[in-house]
């Protein structure tokens, strides 16, 4: 840097500079070898890195396909704090899911699949899924009650003040989609539920990918119910992979006949040619 000025600047926030230029050169110019270990030495105990820096090495991972280092960057995410409910970092849970779903999930080893399952629920558990009446509810009891701790009540005045996370259709899937590949049906099911019951207030819908795989977990466990209404949403949202859909339960041993007449519904009130296609017993 040159000028006079400079002279006036802190050291720590020229070593923040430095760190943010490197590195916004390293990511256009350089490979992971020499990228990575470097990273991995100065964050987040030398260099706290802004938003667009994140993004950068998002890209960074993805156009190298740098599978090992998923896991490590979901905790420097953590540590700095982009994990909360601001937009621009909903926008970086978004960008990350996609990092992970976009990895090959087939040929993914057990214990990769079940970290990135963990991860998900490890935002289930920082932005529950509680709809805001029964919020309400539960919070109602606790404005009559008169709180004797000043403290408590400014802590609870900060949060609700807060803003809620805004779960939108894009991240549900993503989630939906990890869960189902580590076979936890429970979690999964509650992010299809709370679709279901806010889908006319979230801003897109389920993907088509989210919904087979759990309709598939669903069959797999023998819950015909559940995949039924899968198959329900999926012809509501007019998807081609309707026919695969009916051709995947038709195939079910444990259907009875109300479950076959349901199905058999659903065929009759799709507007897709191919769901006509399949023959169902």
């Amino acid at each position: 840097m040159n000028g006079s000025n400079s002279r006036f600047i802190p050291d720590g926030f020229r070593e923040q500079m430095y760190y943010t230029n490197l590195f916004r050169l390293l990511f256009r110019f350089d490979i992971p070898e020499h990228v990575m270990p470097l990273w991995e030495s100065v964050v987040p105990n030398i260099y706290s890195p802004s938003i667009n820096i994140i993004e950068d090495l998002m890209e960074f991972i993805s156009t190298w396909n740098l599978k090992d280092n998923y896991v490590r960057l979901w905790s420097d995410l953590l540590l700095l704090g982009f994990i909360d409910n601001r937009q621009n970092n909903r926008r970086i849970i978004e960008r990350y899911l996609k990092l992970l779903i976009r990895s090959d999930q087939d040929s993914l080893p057990i214990e990769q699949i079940k970290q990135y399952a963990n991860i998900g629920r490890q935002i289930l558990k920082k932005f529950p899924l509680v709809p805001e009446e029964d919020e309400q509810r539960q919070q109602q009891p606790e404005e009559l009650q008169k709180e004797g701790n000043e403290a408590q009540q400014r802590a609870k005045q900060f949060r609700q003040s807060q803003p809620k996370f805004q779960y939108t259709g894009h991240i549900l899937s993503d989630l939906i989609y990890l869960l189902t590949r580590a076979d936890d049906f429970e979690a999964s099911w509650s992010l299809y539920e709370h679709y279901l019951g806010n889908k006319s207030t979230l801003i897109n819908p389920l993907h088509e990918s989210s919904l087979m795989s759990l309709l598939s977990l669903s069959i797999k466990q023998n819950h015909v119910d559940q995949a039924l209404s899968i198959i329900e949403t999926i012809n509501e949202l007019n998807y081609e992979c309707l026919s695969n859909a009916l051709d995947l339960l038709n195939r079910h041993d444990n259907l009875d006949i109300k479950d076959r007449q349901r199905l058999r519904a659903i065929q009759k009130n799709s507007s897709l040619e191919s769901a006509h296609l399949v023959k169902l017993v």
